[in-house]
């Protein structure tokens, strides 16, 4: 198989979507464990004793 001029500029375009992908997805991982497991919303932190300030 012979490599064109072209190839590497495919490389590089494919190497750097790549690269953005795997930083979204590392991103979205990291945020998504920070996140609390369920939202609390006013009314539920009134049943659980837990005021929320405003």
């Amino acid at each position: 198989m012979k490599i064109t001029a072209a190839e590497p500029h495919y490389l590089i375009t494919f190497g750097m979507i790549g690269l953005f992908l795997a930083i979204m997805i590392a991103v979205l991982y990291a945020t998504n464990n920070k996140a609390p497991p369920f939202l609390i919303t006013p009314s539920a932190a009134d049943r659980m004793g837990r005021g929320i300030s405003p």
